[in-house]
């Protein structure tokens, strides 16, 4: 899966470079959103996001940051790939996101540190125009994935052996985002 997005954006970049070929002027972007976020079995939570990027054509390419706090608060670090088509365009999203540790409920359950997991978003999006020049104020529709892995280790007495275990996250959801373009 990572070699298939990995040459499905490298294509991308290849024809965003071979468009800039046109008379088009790179023009910067700062798109700034946060929205609702949807899982199975995880009731609704939030997400926010910043990205900075160039727009050449109906092209853009970005790197972003974010919070997000569905099941586990983490930082995702991403590339952000944008396509318009009129007032609509679709999107991907991939990099890397990093969980916050957390302090278990129990003193006997101790966490080590998260480590960071794979984060992969895209969808499609509406721009509607608001202000002067590129200021405009989207809406998107998409479907991230965030997976990571958390090891713990259970510690009932000291002279009981600790047990050591991992849980591994796949969290699948529905990001629903309204925000601005800048």
């Amino acid at each position: 899966m990572k070699k298939s997005f990995l040459v499905i954006s490298f294509i991308i970049l290849a024809n965003l470079f071979v468009s800039a070929q046109k008379n088009t002027k790179p023009v910067f972007n700062s798109f700034l959103t946060g929205g609702l976020v949807f899982g199975k079995d995880i009731p609704g939570s939030y997400s926010v996001q910043s990205v900075n990027g160039i727009m050449m054509g109906k092209w853009f390419v970005g790197a972003g940051i974010g919070y997000d706090w569905q099941s586990r608060r983490s930082v995702p670090v991403f590339i952000d790939l944008k396509y318009a088509i009129r007032n609509f365009f679709v999107y991907t999203d991939g990099g890397v996101h990093f969980p916050v540790k957390e302090t278990p409920d129990a003193s006997y359950l101790k966490e080590r540190s998260p480590a960071p997991g794979l984060y992969l978003d895209g969808g499609i999006g509406y721009t509607l125009r608001a202000g002067k020049k590129n200021e405009a104020i989207i809406f998107t529709l998409g479907n991230s994935l965030k997976a990571y892995t958390i090891r713990r280790e259970l510690t009932t007495l000291d002279v009981l052996p600790r047990i050591r275990f991992r849980e591994d996250y796949r969290l699948s959801r529905i990001m629903l985002r309204v925000g601005i373009r800048l």
